[in-house]
Formats: C-alpha cells, structure tokens, sequence
C-alpha cells in the first residue's frame, strides 16, 4: 500500500473530474491501460480497462447522495456484451439499492460494483486521501528543525557567503532569538490534455503535467522559488499535523481560504499558464496565429492537499552587530533563503545575493566586496599587514610609492606609528 500523498475533494469535483479520478487510480493500481472514452453519447461507458485478458467496460458515477439503481447495471451489462469485454465495474460515490447488488450478482459478463466504501480503499492503496463535505482533510508539514540544526544551517549559510579574517563567521555567530512560523499552503497538482484545430486540423497539442503552491491565508501563488523547492520534498519528509509534537516552538496561521475556492483560483491561474499563442501555415500558405486557451474540461486537477511550511526567522549579532536570516527548510540538508539582512550592502544599498561579503573584523560592519576603483574607493578592504578583513570606516593607511597606498587595520596602524611612519585614517565611503 502506499502512503496516502494526495488529496482528492469529493464535493468540489464535476461527473468529468471524477472519470478522470477513477482513470488515475486505475493506472496507479496497475489495473492495465486506461482508456477514457469522450464525455458525448458515452453510451453507459467511461473508462475501458486494456489488459492481457480483454478489456473491462467501467461507468463512473459521481452521485454522493443518490443509490444506484438496477437500470444503470443493466445498461452496463449491454455495454460491456456490445464491446466484447470480459467484464463491467460501476464505480460511485455513493451506495447501491439492494436490487442493483442482487441483479449484478445473477449476471455473466461479471459486473463489479465499488461503492464509497471500496473507493476509499482503492484510493488508499493508490496513494490517496478523499475528502468528503463532512469530513475535513489531513493537513501536513514538515519534520521541524531543532535548535542545533537552525544555528548549524545558519551558520553554514553565511560561511559559504562571508568573508571574514582572522576571526571566523561560527566564531563571531551569537544567536538571540529564533521564531518558527507554519505557512498554510494548498499543493495543486494537475494535468493538461487539449488540443486546438482549425479548417486545417490540429495545430497544436497541450499535454502536461505540474504543481504549484496557493497561499492558505490570501490565495496567493507562492514564489517560483519556494515552490521548486518543496516540490521535490521526499513525501517521507512530511508529517499528519496532529502528530507534531505540541511543545514545539512553531506558531501556525489559519487557513482562511476554502478548499473550493482554491480549486477556482488554481483553475484560472493553470488557464494563464498555459495559453499561448501559436502560429501554422493555411493551405494558403499564409500565416496565421491562433490563441489557445485550454477548456476547464480537459485540465484535471488531480490533488489539493494542505500543508503548513515551515519558516525560521533567526535574530543573531554577528561581532555584536545585528543581522537577521530567514529560511525555510523541507526536511533535506538544503534550505531555501527567503531573507538575509547581510544581502544589502550599507554603503551602496545594493543587494548581492549572488555574490560574497566581507566582515569587518573592527566593527561588524557586513559590506560587498565590489570594487569602485573609478570612484577611488572600496567597500570591502583586507589589511595589506595581517590579512584583517576590514570596512573603510576602520580602516587607515600609509603611504607607499607614489600614489600606492598601504592598508592598514588598528592593530597594524599603531605599530606603523610607533616606528615613526606617518599613517592616515581613510577617507569614509
């Protein structure tokens, strides 16, 4: 059985979703191949089931409050004689009446029924949860940092990005404070299968699969970034919410948004996604351009699972001087930086994420390590003595060849005074 990764809304889903539902749980059941036959003049069949000993005609219906009747088994069994199969499945969301299950018991070709009972293990054991109007849905997060684990990515995290000398970043680290906050999110996966035809025929094809992340508490879309992210999380990273631990340090947001509201914003935000506009000759050889916008009908959101991602906000001095890191963190040894207060440079104000830092070793001071020598300063500077990484505020020089420059930290400064050199504080950027 595999562990229920999915989360599949019963009440939110059309009589088409719910086809497309039963088509997936049958592929991931490795019934055979799947088959979905078109919504119009279906006659009694939904799916066909393709393995090596025939075809399964299946009818699919989504009617959570309304039995099965012997009419619709009836119209099955003709199907599934008409199609030469080996057998028929009525699959609902719903019961059947006792005359159904005592017709379908009497009948050759075999017809098997699922009602919501059977559904639920199927889904189940297909790697799924459904969610009913009376029911509310698992909500997931993350297996949460301790206290070690939060200073030694932090700390890892700004080694890798500062320079400092002679003392090291783990050695001017001092934590203050460290806030764990849980963001709810909805997971949306989903599918695409359109195609878009004009007098010519097909001119172009959509089929694709994808996920994103809304926002629980505005109905936001998350960051491309975020997202990438948690969408490669291994699902045994994940933990039931009710089976964290209530001790922990974490503060979690509600989720204000429903679920069906979900479904309509992720609906339009996959529409935008996916349109675009293509261009193919006509038999005139003249070109043309057509917008292709996928249907709802044929966009099948497959799971809207919830979880809560967790952040880390960590207050630290960095030799005495305060700095601020948030990340988040999916249960791997990588983090995502959400906010790092040592990207922006004070004397610039320019952020460099991409690039490293420089610690003054003097004052703390966290500057780039550009260089403007056209502007005949810099913001990152090394004592040319003992390697001391140093801001310009602290640092002084001598004079050396022409209109060379030594520079010098406190330390070395001193030293050249007392042996009588002339030594000049520079000039602040």
């Amino acid at each position: 059985m595999k562990s229920a990764s999915r989360t599949v809304y019963l009440t939110d889903m059309d009589g088409f979703e719910f086809e497309s539902l039963c088509k997936t749980i049958f592929e991931q059941l490795d019934y055979g191949r799947v088959e979905l036959l078109p919504p119009v003049g279906d006659g009694g069949r939904d799916l066909i089931i393709h393995d090596q000993q025939g075809k399964t005609v299946v009818e699919c219906k989504h009617q959570p409050k309304t039995s099965i009747g012997r009419p619709i088994i009836q119209k099955l069994h003709s199907a599934v004689i008409s199609e030469g199969a080996r057998k028929g499945i009525v699959v609902t969301t719903g019961k059947f009446s006792r005359q159904a299950i005592e017709h379908a018991a009497t009948l050759s070709p075999e017809i098997e029924l699922i009602d919501i009972a059977m559904l639920r293990d199927l889904t189940s054991r297909a790697g799924m949860h459904i969610v009913t109007d009376q029911e509310s849905a698992p909500i997931h997060t993350y297996q949460l940092l301790g206290t070690e684990k939060i200073n030694g990515f932090t700390v890892g995290h700004l080694s890798n990005k500062i320079v400092s000398h002679p003392a090291t970043v783990k050695g001017a680290y001092s934590p203050q404070r460290t806030d764990i906050l849980l963001r709810p999110v909805y997971r949306i996966r989903y599918s695409i299968d359109a195609e878009f035809s004009t007098s010519i025929g097909v001119v172009h094809a959509e089929r694709s699969m994808g996920q994103f992340f809304i926002d629980g508490s505005d109905g936001k879309v998350i960051s491309e970034g975020a997202a990438d992210y948690f969408s490669s999380t291994p699902i045994q990273n994940m933990l039931r919410w009710d089976n964290v631990s209530s001790n922990t340090i974490a503060s979690d947001q509600p989720f204000k948004i429903l679920a069906s509201t979900v479904k309509e914003i992720a609906m339009d935000n996959i529409i935008r996604r996916h349109t675009q506009t293509v261009r193919y000759s006509g038999r005139n050889n003249h070109t043309y351009s057509k917008e292709c916008t996928p249907p709802k009908k044929d966009i099948f959101i497959s799971d809207i699972s919830q979880e809560y991602l967790p952040e880390y906000q960590i207050d630290c001095l960095l030799l005495g001087r305060a700095q601020q890191l948030e990340f988040a963190n999916n249960g791997t040894s990588l983090i995502h930086v959400l906010n790092d207060s040592t990207s922006i440079c004070p004397i610039c104000k320019e952020h460099v994420n991409q690039e490293k830092r420089s610690l003054c070793n003097e004052c703390g001071l966290i500057t780039c390590t550009k260089k403007y020598f056209f502007k005949k300063k810099r913001h990152a500077l090394e004592c040319d003595v003992c390697g001391k990484t140093l801001c310009p505020s602290c640092a002084s020089y001598a004079s050396r060849m022409l209109l060379m420059k030594t520079v010098l930290c406190v330390g070395c400064a001193n030293d050249f005074t007392r042996r009588g050199k002339r030594v000049k504080t520079l000039i602040r950027a």
